[in-house]
């Protein structure tokens, strides 16, 4: 039989959160389990059991604040989980990192080196780009530009 939750170690979790830098190992259906004591505690008559059921409801909203903020940071070092995190940490960590790949591929920039001294031109989807100077280097991150570019001989691609 499984073990139920119990409120005293929901606080100490809190504790052990904020003191370490770390991600506590929790199982990946910890909070499924404190939802469903919280649920069983709501429904008694024990005005005692309807106050813990709200104090772990905060401490709850408490404990995946300080989880989602040290998850965040994981992704900013690029540092992995924990094994053991619950399932609904784990989708985020990964939703969040595919978010954050997606966007790097979409930002990365190629540096042309303009050959020749070019005033104004429209492009062929009827955007401005230059004017450039010879010998000036400019970050395009467009395909469409550096491939306009490139093909009318106007620079060089040098990264």
């Amino acid at each position: 039989m499984e073990r139920d939750i119990q409120p005293d170690e929901i606080f100490n979790i809190i504790k052990t959160e904020a003191r370490h830098g770390e991600m506590t190992e929790l199982a990946p259906d910890f909070y499924t389990k404190l939802r469903k004591k919280i649920e069983d505690l709501k429904n008694t008559e024990d005005e005692t059991n309807t106050s813990t059921a709200e104090n772990l409801e905060k401490a709850e909203k408490t404990l995946k604040t300080k989880r989602m903020q040290k998850i965040l940071i994981y992704l900013a070092y690029n540092k992995q989980l924990p094994a053991r995190v619950p399932e609904e940490e784990r989708s985020t960590y990964e939703h969040i990192k595919q978010i954050i790949n997606e966007t790097s591929s979409l930002s990365k920039t190629t540096k042309v080196k303009i050959t020749t001294r070019t005033p104004e031109i429209i492009n062929q989807e009827g955007k401005k780009i230059g004017p450039f100077e010879q010998n000036q280097v400019v970050e395009l991150d467009k395909d469409s530009d550096i491939n306009f570019i490139i093909s009318n001989k106007i620079g060089v691609i040098i990264n």
